[in-house]
């Protein structure tokens, strides 16, 4: 489960770096990335939630460290308010879109129609 969040973070990290595109990219990241996560980890509808739970603490975790830096700097009184409103809404908006993604993603894998063969003549090979 870990490792879909981590593939579902970076791939919305990366698809927000793209310049001119990211307008549209960025939004739709954590659906993407929550997809691809949750296609890897094969997740069920109830990994697809602890992947979205974690996409979320993933993309709010930087903004919270940010605020812990300006705190610290003595800038937090005039900026607590608008980094509050953005650590929720970031938190919420990558949760919601990346369950949805791990969600049909892990459905989507359960649905390759590859086989995979274990032991035997094969060897644990994939054969379509």
């Amino acid at each position: 489960m870990v490792k879909g969040a981590l593939i579902g973070f970076g791939l919305s990290i990366l698809l927000l770096m793209i310049p001119i595109v990211h307008f549209i990219t960025g939004p739709l990241g954590p659906l993407v990335g929550g997809y691809v996560g949750g296609g890897v980890a094969r997740a069920t509808p109830g990994q697809a939630l602890g992947i979205g739970v974690l996409m979320a603490f993933f993309m709010a975790a930087p903004t919270f460290l940010t605020a812990l830096a300006l705190e610290s700097l003595g800038v937090w009184a005039s900026a607590q308010e608008i980094l509050s409103w953005v650590v929720g809404i970031l938190a919420v908006w990558a949760g919601l879109l990346g369950t949805i993604g791990a969600y049909f993603g892990g459905r989507a894998s359960g649905s390759s129609g590859v086989i995979i063969i274990r032991g035997g003549r094969y060897g644990g090979r994939r054969l379509r």
